[in-house]
């Protein structure tokens, strides 16, 4: 600093001052100490360390940082984050010590983060993790959870994150269990090695819940497609697979406003639905359950499922004003699904289609399905803001392209008019001949 009209931050109160330190990298916290005298033992006033690759591996560092935490023995540590992008076994094994041996000195801690950036999921995260008893929130990421033995106890738990490989299914449920106060859970988990178990999310505080399955098709080819929930406090559901899976929720989450569910092998780009024994049934123990959304996104062939059942037996959607749905390439069955679905829907205000594909066919299919059969059924849409947003290909510049048609929907000559408007003002010749062939077939 210049001057010391320059110094404006040691002008602060300490504990603000402190409270500055702790959001920021243990290595850049300790370099402040050369600033001045006032600054010079601030540092080891942090109630949060935190450690960001690949500063902490060096021998020096190591060896200052285990020499310089005897200051800071008496000062209670309530947040540890490790993030580590180190690629060697070695590295990795020395610092899960070292996260030990700063919890040993750290009884009072709250929140603990541990994240490899370069996942290795034959590492297991240390059991002495699970017996912290002050511990508030947990974050782990690229590593493994396999034994099956570990006792837990986070009796002060409310928010987990996990993002590992090789973790038991039976061990999430266990570890879930485990936390009487948890609110916030959020799973990405590899089930490749999960076979003998259902999942289970049981919790009684439980409000906030994203599961993300990875490569669950093995799984699913297994028999194990049960997913149980008891969480009747819950307010957000987000469940993401590659397959349709049976559900089975013990309470009616009541409290439930906002869902997103999807069912979509990202490398195949298409669901996996057909694989089921009995996907009507899955689809219904999925659907019937959370009627009192206000919000609902859905995605992949839950909209497949939807063509095949009977739309009666689908509760009806009372409380739900917001729709998105996803739509891939297999397009017809899913806007049959639509169809039906958005009939169960009688007080929604708006609607949003998200189509991917390769060419402008989507129209032929959409329109005529969405805004023939549904005026059939004597459905009124004329009070719903209708979206369409497509992402497709030039065909003749190859360029990436991005639709999106705002409408109110009207049976009348409206409709169409108001997609040649669209399509004219920004020359897409060919949807426009297109657009010909749907003006005969909503005829």
């Amino acid at each position: 600093m210049s001057s010391k009209e320059d110094d404006r931050l040691s002008s602060l109160p300490s504990d603000i001052m402190i409270t500055i330190l702790s959001l920021l990298p243990l290595k850049s916290a300790i370099s402040t100490s050369i600033l001045s005298r006032s600054w010079r033992y601030l540092w080891t006033h942090i109630s949060a360390l935190r450690f960001t690759s690949p500063y902490y591996v060096t021998n020096k560092f190591y060896l200052d940082l285990f020499r310089t935490l005897g200051r800071m023995s008496w000062q209670k540590i309530y947040t540890l984050e490790l993030i580590i992008s180190t690629q060697t076994t070695a590295s990795r094994i020395n610092i899960i010590e070292l996260g030990y041996c700063l919890l040993c000195i750290g009884h009072s801690i709250k929140e603990f983060k541990v994240k490899f950036e370069i996942y290795d999921y034959m590492i297991d995260v240390p059991p002495y993790i699970f017996e912290l008893q002050s511990i508030e929130v947990l974050e782990l990421g690229g590593l493994g959870i396999r034994n099956r033995e570990i006792n837990y106890k986070l009796p002060k738990l409310r928010k987990l994150v996990i993002d590992i490989g090789g973790f038991d299914l039976e061990c999430l449920g266990n570890l879930v269990k485990s936390c009487p106060m948890l609110e916030i859970l959020r799973v990405n988990v590899d089930v490749r090695e999960n076979l003998a178990y259902p999942i289970e999310i049981i919790s009684r505080n439980l409000k906030w819940v994203c599961i993300i399955l990875i490569d669950a098709r093995q799984y699913f080819t297994q028999g194990k497609k049960k997913v149980v929930f008891d969480a009747p406090k819950l307010e957000y559901l987000e469940f993401n697979s590659p397959i349709m899976l049976k559900f089975c929720f013990l309470k009616t989450p009541s409290w439930l406003l906002r869902a997103k569910l999807s069912f979509e092998d990202d490398e195949l780009k298409t669901g996996l639905v057909e694989w089921s024994i009995n996907p009507k049934q899955g689809l219904l123990t999925l659907l019937n359950p959370i009627f009192r959304v206000k919000t609902l996104r859905l995605s992949g062939d839950i909209l497949i499922g939807l063509s095949k059942i009977d739309q009666n037996k689908v509760q009806k959607f009372e409380k739900l004003t917001h729709v998105e749905m996803k739509l891939s390439n297999r397009s017809y069955p899913r806007f049959i699904g639509v169809n039906k679905f958005l009939q169960r829907c009688p007080n929604l205000q708006s609607l949003v289609l998200r189509r991917r594909c390769d060419s402008y066919f989507w129209m032929i299919c959409l329109l005529p399905c969405m805004f023939g059969n549904i005026y059939e059924g004597n459905y009124d849409f004329r009070k719903c803001d209708f979206k369409i947003i497509c992402n497709f290909a030039n065909v003749v510049t190859d360029d990436k392209m991005m639709i999106e048609i705002t409408m109110n929907v009207y049976r009348d000559d409206q409709l169409i008019k108001s997609v040649k408007d669209f399509v004219l003002k920004n020359q897409l010749w060919r949807l426009y001949d297109e657009l010909e062939m749907i003006e005969q077939m909503v005829s």
